[in-house]
Protein backbone atom coordinates (compact mmCIF):
# COMPACT_ATOMS: atom_id res chain seq x y z
CA UNK A 1 0.00 0.00 0.00
CA UNK A 2 0.99 3.43 -0.96
CA UNK A 3 1.72 5.75 1.83
CA UNK A 4 1.96 9.81 2.92
CA UNK A 5 2.74 11.22 6.34
CA UNK A 6 1.68 14.72 6.94
CA UNK A 7 2.04 16.92 9.65
CA UNK A 8 -0.35 19.58 11.71
CA UNK A 9 1.32 22.56 13.66
CA UNK A 10 -0.48 24.71 15.62
CA UNK A 11 0.91 27.67 17.18
CA UNK A 12 -1.50 30.04 19.14
CA UNK A 13 -4.27 31.00 16.95
CA UNK A 14 -2.51 30.14 13.71
CA UNK A 15 -1.92 26.59 11.30
CA UNK A 16 0.82 26.05 9.23
CA UNK A 17 -0.78 25.25 5.54
CA UNK A 18 0.56 24.54 2.44
CA UNK A 19 -1.62 26.69 -0.34
CA UNK A 20 -1.95 24.46 -3.45
CA UNK A 21 -2.85 24.56 -6.80
CA UNK A 22 -2.67 21.89 -9.11
CA UNK A 23 -5.41 21.35 -12.47
CA UNK A 24 -6.37 24.59 -11.94
CA UNK A 25 -8.18 23.73 -8.28
CA UNK A 26 -7.01 25.89 -5.59
CA UNK A 27 -6.89 24.26 -1.89
CA UNK A 28 -4.77 23.53 1.43
CA UNK A 29 -3.07 20.69 2.49
CA UNK A 30 -1.24 19.86 5.90
CA UNK A 31 3.08 19.67 4.91
CA UNK A 32 4.04 16.25 4.02
CA UNK A 33 4.51 13.73 1.41
CA UNK A 34 5.07 10.62 0.26
CA UNK A 35 6.87 8.01 2.34
CA UNK A 36 9.92 6.36 1.74
CA UNK A 37 10.57 2.64 1.83
CA UNK A 38 12.87 2.41 4.28
CA UNK A 39 11.74 5.48 6.42
CA UNK A 40 9.49 5.50 9.72
CA UNK A 41 6.25 7.66 9.54
CA UNK A 42 7.70 10.13 11.98
CA UNK A 43 11.27 10.57 9.88
CA UNK A 44 9.05 10.77 7.02
CA UNK A 45 7.10 13.47 8.92
CA UNK A 46 10.52 15.28 9.33
CA UNK A 47 11.54 15.62 6.29
CA UNK A 48 8.76 16.90 4.08
CA UNK A 49 8.10 19.38 6.77
CA UNK A 50 11.61 20.58 6.15
CA UNK A 51 11.24 20.39 2.07
CA UNK A 52 7.86 21.88 2.45
CA UNK A 53 8.52 24.69 4.92
CA UNK A 54 12.51 24.59 6.07
CA UNK A 55 11.09 23.98 9.61
CA UNK A 56 12.60 21.20 12.08
CA UNK A 57 9.74 19.69 14.33
CA UNK A 58 8.92 16.89 16.57
CA UNK A 59 5.95 14.51 15.67
CA UNK A 60 4.57 14.04 19.21
CA UNK A 61 1.78 12.03 18.25
CA UNK A 62 -0.50 9.98 15.88
CA UNK A 63 -3.93 11.70 14.93
CA UNK A 64 -5.52 9.78 12.55
CA UNK A 65 -5.34 7.88 9.31
CA UNK A 66 -7.31 7.94 6.28
CA UNK A 67 -7.49 6.17 3.59
CA UNK A 68 -7.96 7.22 0.04
CA UNK A 69 -9.28 4.80 -2.40
CA UNK A 70 -7.84 1.04 -1.90
CA UNK A 71 -4.14 1.72 -2.49
CA UNK A 72 -3.42 4.60 -0.49
CA UNK A 73 -3.24 6.12 3.21
CA UNK A 74 -2.00 9.15 4.91
CA UNK A 75 -1.50 9.43 8.17
CA UNK A 76 -1.21 12.60 10.35
CA UNK A 77 0.66 13.95 13.26
CA UNK A 78 0.49 16.43 15.72
CA UNK A 79 3.73 18.29 15.52
CA UNK A 80 5.83 20.57 18.02
CA UNK A 81 8.33 23.43 16.47
CA UNK A 82 11.82 21.29 17.39
CA UNK A 83 13.01 24.64 18.86
CA UNK A 84 10.84 27.30 21.00
CA UNK A 85 9.83 30.60 18.65
CA UNK A 86 11.56 33.81 19.44
CA UNK A 87 9.48 36.94 21.17
CA UNK A 88 6.60 35.25 19.99
CA UNK A 89 7.04 35.58 16.18
CA UNK A 90 5.67 32.76 13.82
CA UNK A 91 8.87 31.77 12.15
CA UNK A 92 9.43 31.90 8.32
CA UNK A 93 8.52 29.73 6.20
CA UNK A 94 10.35 28.76 2.99
CA UNK A 95 10.06 26.07 0.08
CA UNK A 96 12.96 23.92 -0.02
CA UNK A 97 12.44 20.55 -1.36
CA UNK A 98 11.29 19.35 -4.86
CA UNK A 99 8.71 20.97 -4.60
CA UNK A 100 10.30 24.31 -6.05
CA UNK A 101 11.14 22.75 -9.01
CA UNK A 102 7.51 22.14 -9.71
CA UNK A 103 6.53 25.37 -8.45
CA UNK A 104 4.51 27.07 -11.89
CA UNK A 105 1.47 29.40 -12.16
CA UNK A 106 -0.43 26.19 -13.05
CA UNK A 107 1.20 23.98 -10.29
CA UNK A 108 2.30 25.88 -7.01
CA UNK A 109 3.09 25.02 -3.25
CA UNK A 110 3.50 28.13 -1.00
CA UNK A 111 3.94 27.62 2.97
CA UNK A 112 1.93 30.04 4.70
CA UNK A 113 0.31 30.48 8.81
CA UNK A 114 -3.53 30.64 8.61
CA UNK A 115 -5.25 32.13 11.55
CA UNK A 116 -7.79 29.07 12.97
CA UNK A 117 -10.71 31.97 12.53
CA UNK A 118 -10.26 31.91 8.58
CA UNK A 119 -10.18 28.07 8.48
CA UNK A 120 -13.57 27.87 7.84
CA UNK A 121 -14.57 28.63 4.34
CA UNK A 122 -11.12 27.76 2.49
CA UNK A 123 -10.74 24.25 0.58
CA UNK A 124 -8.78 22.17 3.21
CA UNK A 125 -7.83 18.60 2.96
CA UNK A 126 -8.66 16.57 5.12
CA UNK A 127 -11.82 17.97 6.35
CA UNK A 128 -11.60 16.14 9.68
CA UNK A 129 -8.25 17.87 10.50
CA UNK A 130 -9.73 20.95 10.19
CA UNK A 131 -12.96 19.95 12.11
CA UNK A 132 -10.71 19.23 15.19
CA UNK A 133 -8.85 22.29 14.87
CA UNK A 134 -12.07 24.04 15.20
CA UNK A 135 -13.37 22.23 17.77
CA UNK A 136 -10.29 22.87 19.73
CA UNK A 137 -9.51 19.62 20.27
CA UNK A 138 -6.02 20.21 18.29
Amino acid sequence: MNKSVRGVLKIDDFVLLIKRKKDNELYFVFPGGHKKEEESDTETCKREFKEETNLDIIPIEHIEDIKEGTSFITSYYLCNLKKPINNNLLPKLKMTGPEVEKDQSKNYYKPLWVKTRELKGKTIYPKSIVKMIMNGEI
